[in-house]
């Protein structure tokens, strides 16, 4: 009987052990999957920023290719 309740006990505190864990588990779970989910934002923001940035540079080319040829053509006035 004594024996019994012993066991009882450690297994009552295992039971309650793997509870914790399972909870921890949990969390970290969603830690993780929140993480994913910023990174995915950042990412998407990244790929934002350096269409803008392309974008930016493209019509400084344009804008300094078009401003050599007026100088070329004020020029030859």
């Amino acid at each position: 009987m004594l024996f019994e309740l012993g066991l009882y006990s450690l297994l009552t505190s295992y039971s309650i052990e793997i509870e914790a864990l399972k909870a921890e588990l949990s969390e970290g779970t969603d830690q993780v999957r929140w993480l994913q989910e910023r990174m995915d934002e950042i990412e998407v923001q990244k790929r934002e920023a350096k269409n803008t940035i392309n974008t930016a540079e493209r019509v400084l080319r344009m804008k300094q290719t078009s401003t050599r040829s007026e100088v070329f053509r004020l020029k030859g006035i």
